[in-house]
């Protein structure tokens, strides 16, 4: 309807191709929409599915998608600082331990974030007892990372859309517990600023306990995922042992229009196993700049 906000990710090799627009009007009859201006891109379109071109795959239509909601948490852009939603617990001094729970569904989330910080729009931060949800919601239009889930359990993110953040889509570090499921992760940025040695600045779109060396996290689900339009690394997932396709570390995501990789599949430093022979499987990728999917450690087997 007139005055809904709608995305659209990039169909080509350029990342940054996104678009962002308010729908003027809309035709119920023909479907078609009217917007406040005009695309700076191109996207590609189809009436009908592209996967019986590619194996019955792949649907390599532009995804287009609606951001606003009922229920609305807007940030005031103060000097960069945006605004934070953050789940956490603490103890009292008596022992008494006061665990955070957050449940959402159909929120629009929108200019949260911290400018140059891990301080995301969404934090779920030392939280270990409580059960959260966050479904079918719309986070975008931040100054820093989109979602990090760090030294925090028993999280369900599903059917979300993740758009429009520098540096992280979603960051999971030192995780337990945690199933990221169905969600839709786009135009991810580079930040302007160098490291201090010059080194490459980590932009990814979905990172599986990778940001950090040495990370481990416990009964991580990325499955069924699209990411797209990001600077550097699409995923960077744990792998599954060789020749076993129950695991749902990491199964059924896109990545495309990404400026590097696809995905960097590892082994989960949790299996002893995956140390001889690690595999990756059932991942989709296309418009990679570099590579499609990549994994150089030491293994025997891959």
């Amino acid at each position: 309807m007139a005055g809904d906000k709608i995305g659209l990710a990039p169909t080509g090799m350029k990342y940054n191709d996104s678009d962002y627009a308010i729908i003027d009007s809309y035709d119920s009859s023909t479907g078609e929409v009217t917007l406040d201006r005009s695309l700076t891109a191109y996207h590609y379109g189809a009436s009908t599915s592209s996967a019986s071109t590619y194996s019955g795959i792949m649907d390599i239509r532009g995804e287009v998608f609606m951001l606003s909601r009922n229920v609305k948490i807007a940030g005031v852009d103060t000097e960069a600082w945006g605004c934070q939603i953050v789940t956490s617990e603490y103890t009292e001094p008596s022992g008494t331990i006061r665990s955070g729970m957050t449940y959402m569904d159909s929120v629009e989330i929108y200019n949260c974030s911290q400018y140059d910080t891990e301080k995301a729009a969404l934090r779920f931060e030392g939280v270990t007892i409580g059960h959260s949800g966050i479904l079918n919601s719309a986070i975008y239009q931040g100054l820093g990372w989109g979602v990090a889930i760090q030294s925090a359990s028993n999280l369900l993110f599903k059917n979300n859309i993740v758009f429009g953040f520098v540096k992280m889509g979603i960051n999971l570090n030192n995780a337990k517990n945690i199933t990221i499921s169905g969600n839709l992760v786009s135009s991810i940025g580079q930040r302007t600023i160098k490291t201090y040695d010059q080194s490459i600045d980590t932009t990814g779109g979905i990172l599986g306990c990778a940001y950090v060396e040495g990370d481990k996290c416990t009964n991580i689900s990325i499955i069924d995922n699209i990411v797209s339009g990001v600077a550097q690394v699409g995923y960077a997932a744990y792998g599954h042992n060789c020749n076993s396709y129950t695991s749902k570390n990491f199964k059924n995501n896109t990545a495309h229009s990404i400026d590097g990789v696809g995905a960097v599949i590892f082994p989960d430093p949790s299996d002893p196993s995956q140390i001889t022979c690690m595999e990756g499987s059932f991942f989709y990728a296309y418009k990679t700049v570099l590579d499609a999917a990549i994994s150089y450690f030491n293994y025997s087997s891959v």
